[in-house]
């Protein structure tokens, strides 16, 4: 059942010099006024062509629904101009009835046609209401070039980012001057041989002159719409300002380099697993330190590349900054490429990448000779207080064989050893003679 209020929902009265309901009351009444004279005067095929005239003034509310409706009405009002006539009643039925059905007929036709139409002007309005809000929402520069036209229609960004002046809207002219003169060139044959070829699609980076006077660095993508011999008609573009990104991506390279400098030119190694103690960086200096290729390191865990012993401590340190998530300092074991050992003081902390990944970094320097050197001073240390131990005795007047056992222990306790014994060999005896001994 048809209302008025299921009828006006959809109004759109852009343009109208009458709201749509005043249009469809209109509409209603001569309806009537056509069903009235023909009960007075029946006008049989006639009385389509006045509901055709209706059904053309209710299109004017741009409402594909209100054709159809007043085609249904009008049907209505032909039928029962049939029915209730006294004059329709008294010519022949048969005749009548064509008539009076080729009527209801061209009123639906052209009523279908005006609905296809208004929904055809609805989808187009609607399109250009979402590229006209989306044009007006982003920060990119849009132009539209209609190539049949000549004209260039750009968006509020671009004015508002490239100060594009009121007298140039129609000029193609002031975007090409603005291009940088290195550019220019690169850019116009490119889009030029896009435009005159198949090529739906065109994208370019250039740099492009801001009010200011300073470059930006434009990204510029569109798309270029051709009719059915495939001739360009029309380029769609935006313009997408890349100037705080890129300046943002070589702020990081330059961080980058800098740090690949240092790493580069100090004595330091640095290297990176992932949680499962994979191998996912190596420094250029750990690869010459130990004469390895990261490529046969990568994936890799510490029980592929150390010995045991070596990877279970280097393991265990891991988990601890995993765990904990605090860095740590350690001393640690390696193994040369000749098989020689080294020690390394290791700060090892936690990383976390944009997608929550954590890996295990590493910086680690070489303290094998300093190592060497402590431990050679410290034996040369307790050398010291052993002669001093000895010379005590000997002042308090110890006996020989006392200070025999003593050196000997010293020099047991100088070397780590459990056991030391000192033996002598008299010129008058082929045996051997335990003068002093430990363990």
């Amino acid at each position: 059942m048809f209302t008025l209020e299921a009828l006006t929902s959809p109004v759109d009265a852009e343009g109208l010099r009458m709201p749509p309901s005043r249009i469809i009351v209109l509409c209603t009444v001569l309806a009537a006024v056509f069903l009235a004279v023909d009960l007075l005067v029946p006008l049989g095929v006639a009385l389509g062509v006045p509901h055709v005239l209706v059904i053309l003034v209710a299109g004017q509310t741009r409402m594909p629904k209100v054709p159809l409706a007043f085609a249904a009405l009008a049907t209505l009002f032909i039928a029962v101009g049939w029915l209730w006539s006294p004059s329709v009643q008294a010519s022949d039925p048969a005749f009548v009835a064509s008539n009076r059905a080729l009527a209801a007929v061209v009123v639906w036709v052209v009523a279908a046609t005006a609905t296809l139409r208004l929904r055809a002007e609805m989808a187009l309005r609607q399109s250009e209401e979402r590229f006209r809000l989306a044009a007006a929402a982003t920060n990119d520069a849009i132009w539209d070039t209609d190539l049949e036209a000549a004209t260039v229609w750009w968006n509020e960004a671009y004015d508002r980012l490239f100060g594009r002046p009121r007298d140039t809207a129609g000029s193609w002219q002031w975007w090409i001057d603005r291009i940088h003169p290195e550019d220019r060139d690169r850019v116009l044959s490119s889009l030029y041989a896009a435009r005159d070829g198949s090529a739906e699609q065109w994208t370019a980076e250039y740099r492009f002159r801001r009010p200011d006077g300073n470059w930006a660095f434009i990204l510029d993508r569109c798309h270029i719409a051709r009719n059915t011999s495939g001739q360009a008609v029309r380029i769609l573009g935006a313009m997408q300002d890349l100037t705080e990104r890129k300046r943002a991506v070589e702020a990081l390279r330059e961080n980058e380099n800098r740090m690949a400098a240092f790493l580069e030119n100090s004595a330091v190694i640095a290297w990176m697993k992932d949680e499962d103690g994979r191998h996912v960086l190596l420094s250029n200096n750990y690869q010459k330190r130990f004469n390895v290729k990261f490529d046969d390191w990568k994936g890799k865990t510490d029980f592929e590349i150390w010995p045991r012993e070596i990877a279970e401590i280097s393991r265990c340190n891991d988990l601890a900054v995993l765990n904990n998530g605090h860095t740590v300092e350690v001393k640690e074991e390696a193994t040369n490429h000749d098989g020689s050992p080294s020690w390394w003081l290791n700060h090892k902390f936690l990383f976390q990448d944009a997608s929550g990944k954590r890996y295990v970094g590493g910086l680690g320097v070489d303290i094998t000779e300093r190592k060497r050197a402590v431990e050679a001073l410290t034996a040369r240390v307790r050398e010291q207080a052993a002669v001093a131990e000895l010379g005590r005795h000997a002042l308090a007047g110890a006996d020989l064989e006392t200070l025999f056992s003593e050196a000997v222990a010293h020099v047991a306790d100088s070397l780590g050893s459990e056991c030391a014994e000192v033996l002598e060999l008299r010129p008058d005896s082929q045996n051997l003679l335990l003068r002093a001994g430990v363990g």
